[in-house]
C-alpha cells in the first residue's frame, strides 16, 4: 500500500464518518486520480465540492464568487468542466453559449476595482496572473 492508497483510505473513512474534506485535500485526490496513482472514480463521485481545485489565483477567485453569484453560475462552471479537449464540440460550445446568454446581465465583479466588469472577465484575466 502506497501513500496515495493511504490518502484514499483516510478520505474514504472521513466521508463515511460524515466529515467534509478540505478543498486542498479534494485537489490532492483529484490530481492523484488524474495521474493514475489509484482508482478514485467512486470516491470522486462522492466529492462534488469544491467545483475547482483551490490554490490558483483564478480558481480561488471563482470559488470565492460562486456563493454570491448563485446556482446558475455554478451550473455554468460545471458545464465548462465537461470540456474534454482544447477544441470543444459544436454542441458543447452551443450549450456554453446558452449558459452565458442566460446570464447576460450578471452582477459586477466583487473582487476588483472595476465593479461593472462581469465576473467571467475577471476570471479569465486572473487565469494568467501570477500569485
Amino acid at each position: 500500500m502506497g501513500i496515495s492508497d493511504e490518502v484514499a483510505t483516510v478520505a474514504e473513512g472521513l466521508l463515511a464518518a460524515g466529515r467534509t474534506l478540505s478543498g486542498e485535500v479534494v485537489g490532492l485526490l483529484r490530481r492523484s486520480a488524474l495521474q493514475g496513482l489509484w482508482s478514485a472514480e467512486p470516491l470522486m463521485d462522492r466529492i462534488p465540492e469544491p467545483l475547482l481545485n483551490p490554490g490558483e489565483l483564478w480558481t480561488d477567485r471563482i470559488l470565492a464568487e460562486l456563493p454570491e453569484l448563485g446556482e446558475p453560475w455554478r451550473n455554468l462552471v460545471r458545464h465548462l468542466l465537461t470540456a474534454k479537449s482544447g477544441r470543444p464540440t459544436r454542441r458543447w460550445d452551443a450549450e456554453a453559449s446558452a449558459f452565458v446568454e442566460a446570464y447576460s446581465d450578471p452582477p459586477g465583479c466583487s473582487h476588483c476595482s472595476r465593479r461593472k466588469r462581469k465576473p467571467y472577465a475577471c476570471w479569465v484575466r486572473s487565469s494568467s496572473a501570477r500569485r
